[in-house]
């Protein structure tokens, strides 16, 4: 059985995560931190291989999925932030790079 501490991400990935969530970017985060941004970027990344997915995708990683990563997402049909109910706008639903197929597919309104 592998033991509780193998199977948890390091803590100091943890706390670099949070913090680039937060921010939605790597160089604040690491400014937060007090650390540099390559820091910041070595932690996501181990962070990345410790679970087997990508956690952040740049603007040249959108719409792309690298072996040995997945990912799990919603396509909207509109921006949520112009609109809170424009969360409810979905067009597609992916988990783990497979397009879950829609019950409203097949002629209902």
């Amino acid at each position: 059985m592998v033991s509780l501490r193998r199977r948890l991400p390091p803590a100091n990935s943890l706390v670099v995560f949070e913090a680039a969530a937060r921010h939605l970017n790597f160089t604040r985060a690491a400014k937060e931190l007090g650390v540099t941004q390559a820091a910041v970027s070595r932690q996501m990344q181990l962070l990345e291989e410790h679970l087997g997915a990508a956690m952040f995708l740049g603007a040249e990683d959108l719409g792309t999925l690298e072996p040995t990563k997945w990912a799990d997402f919603v396509v909207l049909d509109a921006n949520p932030l112009t609109d809170i109910k424009n969360s409810r706008k979905i067009r597609a639903v992916y988990i783990a790079g497979s397009e879950v197929p829609s019950i409203n597919q097949g002629g209902g309104s």
